[in-house]
């Protein structure tokens, strides 16, 4: 992929995705360390995991959106889910020519 499709911009945006992502599971490295017992019993903890767990999601979302919309013409302002997932099936973003859905 050259330059042209991932400008510098779309690339700095797949980056802070990618450094939320590597962050993010920094964070629930050191809370699985917390026995079930612990975790049960601490809400903050609960919510930091689930937060980190919202946050990678979106994170993923948005690398999708920034591969679809630099490898497609831009159809929607910001793909859901769903559309993102199908939108880099379509494009066989992996490689190995499978049909991934």
């Amino acid at each position: 992929m050259t330059d042209d499709v991932f400008p510098a911009d779309r690339l700095n945006r797949i980056l802070v995705a990618v450094e939320t992502i590597d962050e993010s599971l920094g964070t629930l490295a050191r809370k699985q360390q917390l026995t079930r017992e612990e975790y049960k019993h601490d809400p903050d903890t609960q919510d930091i995991v689930e937060r980190r767990f919202v946050k990678m999601t979106e994170a993923a979302i948005d690398i999708g959106e920034e591969i679809l919309q630099a490898l497609r013409p831009l159809v929607h302002e910001h793909y859901d889910f769903e559309e993102a997932g199908a939108g880099l099936g379509e494009l066989d973003i992996d490689g190995d020519g499978a049909d991934d859905a």
